[in-house]
């Protein structure tokens, strides 16, 4: 498996914290996992696809000794963070 990614930095969150984000993606052929289950469309075709898109990303905030504890924020906003091509 041969997976692509792009780290992006030097940012400002939405709270004036700083950001950096870690996308990756590729390609998996799920043959390669042994998985060989099929269904034959109605209208021809397979149901499940031979490649299988992997997208990650890893958004990591760095957090102020003065709030080191606190609970952390999670980001829900995922069409920001699409790789792209």
């Amino acid at each position: 498996m041969v997976l692509t990614g792009e780290l992006g930095g030097g940012i400002l969150g939405s709270w004036g914290e700083p950001r950096i984000t870690l996308r990756v993606w590729g390609n998996i052929d799920r043959a390669d996992f042994g998985l060989f289950w099929n269904h034959v469309l109605e209208a021809g075709g397979a149901l499940v696809a031979w490649r299988v898109p992997i997208a990650v990303v890893i958004s990591a905030v760095k957090v102020p000794a003065s709030k080191a504890g606190t609970e952390p924020r999670a980001c829900s906003d995922y069409a920001h963070h699409r790789p792209r091509g």
